[in-house]
């Protein structure tokens, strides 16, 4: 079974049908920086699909996550310097 990290502590289930951020049971995107609540437009068009890479949430959510990392990569090799 695969699984994802969200904040660095939560390990929650991935299925490659809905989006990792999505919590069903609430309706919360944990993708958001601000967790809000998603509506049920964009819960079938995005989260509940194969489409969740298209949402605009996600991939506002990656990128921070892959700016965030590229940053400490950075760090680390100007420390060995």
């Amino acid at each position: 079974m695969k699984t994802c990290m969200i904040g660095g502590a939560i390990y929650i289930p991935v299925d490659e049908r809905n989006c990792p951020y999505f919590n069903d049971k609430n309706g919360i995107c944990a993708a958001s920086l601000s967790r809000m609540a998603i509506d049920s437009n964009r819960r079938a068009g995005h989260c509940s699909t194969e489409d969740y890479d298209n949402c605009p949430i996600f991939l506002a959510r990656t990128l921070r996550k892959r700016h965030y990392e590229l940053r400490m990569m950075d760090i680390e090799l100007r420390k060995g310097n």
